[in-house]
């Protein structure tokens, strides 16, 4: 479970990086 809200964590990131760049 803790995993699962650690990838969706890093994906929001990602998703984040994409928007500002």
């Amino acid at each position: 479970m803790y995993s699962e809200i650690r990838g969706l964590h890093q994906a929001a990131y990602i998703l984040a990086l994409f928007a500002f760049g």
